[in-house]
C-alpha cells in the first residue's frame, strides 16, 4: 500500500518545535517560536515512512541536518531528492550535496 504513495527516491526534511524543561542541554528558547525547547528534525520518505530524526537545539541552521539524515540512513529507500523548506537552504549544502551525488 505505501507504494502507491511514492516509490522512496524522495524525502522531505523539515523541523517540529517540541517543548522542554530550560535546565536542558539542548533547550533553548525560540526567536521563532517564543518559548523554549528544541527542535525534532525529521526525513520522511515520499512512502510516508520515517528514514530519520534527530533532536537538535533551536539556534542550529537545520541545513546540515539534511546530509547527516542521508549519510545515516541505513534503511532500504535510499532517496536521491530532498525537498525541504527556507531552512534546508545552504550553499555549502547544496555543493555537498551535488558532490555525493544527490
Amino acid at each position: 500500500m505505501a507504494r502507491a504513495w511514492g516509490d522512496g527516491t524522495a524525502v522531505a526534511a523539515d523541523g517540529t518545535h517540541m517543548d522542554t524543561y530550560l535546565n536542558n542541554l539542548v533547550a533553548e528558547t525560540s526567536v521563532r517560536y517564543g518559548r523554549p525547547g528544541g527542535i525534532a528534525y525529521h526525513h520522511i520518505a515520499d512512502t510516508y515512512i520515517a528514514l530519520f530524526t534527530h533532536f537538535i537545539p533551536c539556534g542550529v541552521w537545520v541545513a546540515v541536518y539534511i546530509i547527516e539524515g542521508l549519510l545515516k540512513n541505513e534503511s532500504e529507500l535510499q532517496p536521491t531528492t530532498i525537498h525541504a523548506d527556507t531552512q534546508g537552504q545552504s550553499f555549502p549544502v547544496f555543493s555537498l550535496a551535488y558532490l555525493l551525488g544527490i
